[in-house]
This record gives C-alpha cells, structure tokens and sequence, in this order.
C-alpha cells in the first residue's frame, strides 16, 4: 500500500495520505523508535482530520489502540476502522 494510495488522483482529491508514522505530536520517519504508524490519515499530515485502520480478517481496532494512537498525534481526531468488503 505505501505508495499507491499516496499517488492515486483519488487520494488526492480526498487529501489522503498512507503510512504516516507519528511520536509525541509529530510526523517522524517510517521505524523511528516509540512511533505509530498509520494506514491512512486525512489532510495535513501535521495537522490531520481524522485516521483511518485498515483492518482484515478478525483483526479489530481495539481502545488500546486508538488511545495509542491519540497519544501520540498532534491533537485529538476521529480514530476510525476500515474493513474492506470481500466478496
């Protein structure tokens, strides 16, 4: 996914942005020690609108993470999961 989505002209219009990684209210590099990464984030990677967890199979976005996430962007947003629909 790194990549694609970001290149997409829908990611654009959308103004999404894929595996932004965050520590202590900041956008850090991919592997920085302590940090988050997140599957898509919304607007401003310094200012983001909202955060989006890709999730398949049974894995499920749990309170834990979502206050890990929170804890560690700028400033509070809507943590929201994704399930692709499978046919």
């Amino acid at each position: 996914m790194e990549g694609a989505l970001n290149k997409s002209g829908v990611a654009k219009a959308l103004n999404l942005n894929s595996e932004v990684s965050y520590s202590g209210g900041q956008v850090v590099s991919r592997g920085t020690p302590g940090s988050v990464r997140l599957d898509v984030v919304r607007g401003n990677p310094n200012n983001p609108g909202a955060v989006f967890d890709l999730k398949t199979g049974t894995a499920q976005l749990t309170p834990g993470r979502v206050t890990q996430i929170q804890q560690n962007l700028p400033r509070p947003v809507p943590v929201k999961e994704i399930r692709p629909e499978v046919p």
